[in-house]
């Protein structure tokens, strides 16, 4: 397997040719801050409308059926990184897929931390429900820091660099959150398709 092959499967290289028998999508850029942010240590929620103070302090250890006084400025809350741009951006892109996306990066959705979303579910509805499955998928963490790795020219390569620290993201690649409407879908009735020259060739 080859670099470019995988670069081929990225979501950006194929969409806009199948965007007419495919689920309706967004594509969001990531600055590299919010790729830093999503590979820092611990679970902080960044500042947004969509994320409450009080999901904050549920997030960093408070249980919600705790007795706390939500009110008191002295409990103590993570510093939260804040990303206006981005936020705008995201919340935006929900609005026109109808207020329910399923997210994903370049490559893989964050399937693998679904048990710490409400109902177990991948369904988001803003940029905080989104940080939560990024923030606690290995998935994402993969493809954030080394997606090439089972590639033959990938320490020949001179147009990419991949750290060999796990908290490092590749360099030279440009990252983007895909935003797919959501739809209920039926697990019997998924197939994987595999397309040659234009031919299906297998499912």
């Amino acid at each position: 397997m080859k670099i470019q092959n995988v670069l081929n499967c990225s979501f950006s290289s194929w969409y806009e040719q199948f965007k007419k028998v495919t689920i309706r999508s967004k594509v969001i850029t990531l600055p590299h801050d919010f790729i830093q942010y999503l590979l820092a240590d611990g679970l902080v929620l960044p500042e947004s409308l969509q994320c409450s103070r009080r999901q904050a302090l549920e997030r960093n250890g408070y249980d919600s059926d705790d007795e706390v006084d939500w009110n008191n400025p002295d409990l103590p809350v993570a510093e939260t990184p804040v990303f206006p741009d981005l936020t705008r951006r995201v919340e935006d892109s929900i609005e026109q897929l109808g207020g329910e996306v399923f997210p994903k990066l370049n490559w893989s959705s964050p399937r693998d931390a679904s048990w710490i979303a409400l109902n177990n579910s991948m369904l988001c509805r803003n940029f905080c429900d989104i940080c939560l499955l990024l923030k606690s998928s290995d998935f994402i963490a993969n493809d954030l820091t080394d997606p090439f790795k089972f590639c033959e020219d990938r320490l020949e390569s001179s147009d990419l660099t991949c750290s060999t620290d796990p908290a490092v993201a590749c360099q030279d690649f440009q990252y983007q959150l895909v935003l797919r409407k959501w739809i209920e879908i039926d697990p019997s009735m998924e197939f994987r398709c595999f397309v040659k020259n234009n031919k299906l060739i297998a499912h």
